[in-house]
């Protein structure tokens, strides 16, 4: 009998694994940097690797993992999922292998070269608007995946499951737990434990109660608190247990006093954290009052862009009074390289060797203080402008050449003129 059960689950993942067939790697496609570690967890790691001649990141399971057939149709689900998904907020999934003998599974969706949102958060300090940017962002990935027929719950939304893409965006990232409404299971419990952390679960879903849309909306207002507090959901409490009783006693997450100052972030929390789950208001709700907060604010002097898709960009530089000379600097000298390549306004396609170079004598002048080597975020953040908006294109070198760093700070004048 029990053989037979298995016979039956292996062929109903072979039939679910055809459906999938253009989103099926072959493991020789992948070109997997071993010695790369772009993250580790309970599941395997994540590192770097070539596929279709770009960088992607692979999340590659344990081995004893994706052999038990019920993580394989786990894996398979997730990727069905994910697999529809299509919004400039929600990572996209390029691909995935698994293996005939489940000894091998891996998901490869892009490169995101800024980490996590709660890591990005922890080092590089963005100012209050450009968290609630981030915020927000998170928040638009959910109104999409909600809006869908029939809604995508989540199931598992918290900073360390959103990513900072090339392009500056957050992105919701991390399907293991989202399922359509219409098969939504009951109650918190697989065989690998809880699902989720505790500390972003609803009441409900303590008691046992299906997930939702609702319990992801709750989630995402503990997001928030991560994004501009630091701090995890009820941070005050060191054990998860007494977490559980303090959500069945309807302690909220983080205290309404905290929330007040200096944000008024109770005015959007106080939406998402109602007892009572018909209560809350939609991730279409929230968005309004979101953007309503994100007006009352005047973005500091950091240097805040928008790429073509309309995501932020954050070029996280904190401008103090002795630097703004150096920005007169950068905007002047940007209107001469753009009165002197006047077709570099007509096309916007391509910049050549000599508009690349109009900077190199005084490159260093247009380093902000603190700046000493490629790998910064903010000289990243520079580059990827320049590869998102073709306004770099040089096949001729890589990101490591002399003339594509000079290139990139010179585009990166050129667009602060066109901003300002």
């Amino acid at each position: 009998m029990h053989t037979q059960a298995l016979d039956k689950d292996h062929q109903a993942l072979s039939t679910a694994l055809d459906a999938l067939g253009t989103f099926q790697i072959e493991y020789s496609q992948l070109e997997i940097d071993m010695d790369s570690l772009l993250g580790r967890g309970g599941f395997g790691v994540v590192r770097c690797a070539r596929f279709d001649g770009q960088l992607v990141a692979v999340k590659i399971l344990r081995s004893d993992e994706s052999r038990d057939i019920r993580v394989a149709k786990a894996l398979v689900r997730e990727m069905k999922i994910w697999s529809t998904l299509s919004h400039q907020n929600v990572l996209r999934l390029i691909g995935f292998h698994l293996s005939r003998t489940l000894d091998r599974a891996i998901i490869v969706c892009p490169l995101a070269p800024n980490g996590s949102l709660q890591d990005y958060i922890g080092r590089e300090k963005p100012s209050d608007h450009s968290r609630l940017l981030l915020a927000l962002d998170t928040l638009n990935g959910l109104v999409y995946l909600h809006s869908l027929n029939p809604p995508v719950i989540h199931g598992d939304i918290k900073a360390a499951n959103a990513l900072i893409i090339q392009e500056g965006r957050a992105v919701l990232s991390d399907f293991g737990l989202a399922v359509a409404a219409s098969e939504v299971p009951s109650g918190l419990s697989t065989s690998h434990g809880l699902i989720g952390s505790i500390r972003w679960c609803s009441p409900e879903l303590v008691d046992g109660a299906p997930r939702s849309t609702a319990s992801d909306i709750w989630a995402w207002a503990d997001l928030l608190v991560e994004v501009t507090k630091e701090c995890v959901p009820y941070s005050w409490i060191k054990d998860d247990l007494p977490v559980v009783k303090a959500l069945m006693n309807g302690v909220l997450p983080e205290p309404k006093e905290r929330l007040l100052s200096p944000l008024n972030l109770w005015s959007v929390t106080r939406l998402c954290w109602k007892v009572n789950q018909k209560k809350r208001a939609t991730a279409t709700m929230v968005v309004k009052e979101l953007e309503l907060l994100i007006s009352t604010l005047t973005p500091t002097p950091e240097l805040t862009l928008l790429t073509a898709s309309g995501g932020p960009v954050y070029l996280q530089w904190v401008l103090q009074p002795k630097s703004l000379g150096i920005l007169s600097f950068w905007t002047s000298r940007a209107k001469k390289a753009l009165q002197h390549y006047e077709q570099f306004e007509k096309n916007g396609t391509r910049m050549d060797l000599d508009a690349a170079i109009i900077f190199q004598q005084d490159s260093s002048q247009l380093r902000p203080p603190g700046h000493r080597s490629r790998s910064t975020s903010l000289h990243n953040m520079a580059f990827y402008i320049g590869l998102f908006y073709s306004a770099v294109q040089l096949p001729w070198a890589t990101p490591e050449t002399p003339e594509v760093e000079v290139a990139v700070w010179t585009m990166f004048a050129i667009y602060i003129t066109k901003m300002w």
